[in-house]
């Protein structure tokens, strides 16, 4: 269930916004001042951000960039009165764009543009279902769309149906191996990023197959999150 934060003075927006969105299955949070939404940003995890333009103590072009340098994998989408286009609110780097007062189809549409164009998907396979849970916990609360897996023939058939822009995976595995299983996926996909996570994995292979990151089990879940960031904004 996605997680939606609203960011507006006008406390009548925020709540309408969010019946709204809560009405078609969203979870959602609202503050009035950006101040308080950078710091609901961190435990709340929202995997978008709506921002007004015009507020008290931090306006919402400040708020977005602000957001961007912290948390620079999730979108924000703009929603004004008019004091500017969708065009310029764009080429100021803002994800999307909301006329006030919203109309609910296009409030809907823009969330749901957004949702599927800018946040990113991750592909965890493992077969350990408690490896595959703790995975998906933090990668979750980072905002991320987790999909997981047990092995390669599954991984496989997700990636041929869903767009992915991640993957995370395990190499000692019933079936397909997992060395074999990331040629494969260089092969098919080669813009894929790919990280290992795995407790045993040849140095000469890494060398050999180049994946994009690599992580030694058991890993510190720090150095999971810094991986993840780093390999999914270079």
């Amino acid at each position: 269930m996605e997680r939606i934060l609203i960011v507006d003075d006008e406390v009548a927006i925020c709540s309408l916004v969010a019946r709204i969105l809560n009405h078609f299955g969203y979870t959602t949070r609202f503050t009035d001042d950006g101040e308080s939404a950078l710091e609901i940003i961190g435990a709340f995890a929202p995997h978008v951000m709506i921002t007004d333009l015009n507020m008290p103590s931090m306006d919402g072009i400040t708020m977005m960039r602000t957001s961007k340098d912290r948390f620079p994998l999730i979108p924000v989408i703009a929603i004004t009165g008019g004091l500017m286009t969708r065009e310029e609110a764009e080429h100021l780097g803002f994800d999307g764009y909301i006329l006030k007062p919203p109309v609910i189809s296009e409030l809907l549409e823009e969330v749901q543009r957004v949702l599927e164009e800018k946040v990113k998907s991750i592909l965890v396979v493992d077969d350990m279902s408690e490896v595959r849970f703790i995975l998906k916990e933090v990668l979750d609360r980072l905002a991320f769309n987790v999909i997981d897996v047990a092995g390669a023939d599954e991984a496989i058939d997700v990636l041929k149906t869903q767009t992915v822009d991640l993957v995370i995976s395990d190499c000692s595995m019933p079936g397909m191996a997992g060395t074999e299983f990331l040629s494969y996926v260089k092969e098919h996909w080669p813009d894929l990023r790919f990280i290992v996570a795995s407790a045993s994995f040849p140095q000469e292979e890494i060398k050999r197959l180049k994946p994009d990151g690599f992580l030694r089990k058991p890993f510190d879940i720090e150095d999971l999150k810094k991986l993840v960031s780093t390999t999914l904004t270079r």
